[in-house]
């Protein structure tokens, strides 16, 4: 079964690395970590 892939959108990133820990602990892909929509939505297209 595929791993559900996740995109941290988070300024904080202290807060972000946390996230990206705890989800990847409980089985989901972390696919990278944004600090703002603007770099979400060019790391989405650059690689999705």
């Amino acid at each position: 079964m595929n791993k559900v892939k996740i995109l941290v959108v988070e300024d904080e990133i202290i807060v972000a690395k946390d996230i990206s820990v705890s989800l990847a602990e409980v089985g989901y892909e972390i696919v990278g970590i944004a600090s703002n929509s603007i770099s979400a939505l060019d790391l989405f297209n650059k690689y999705y």
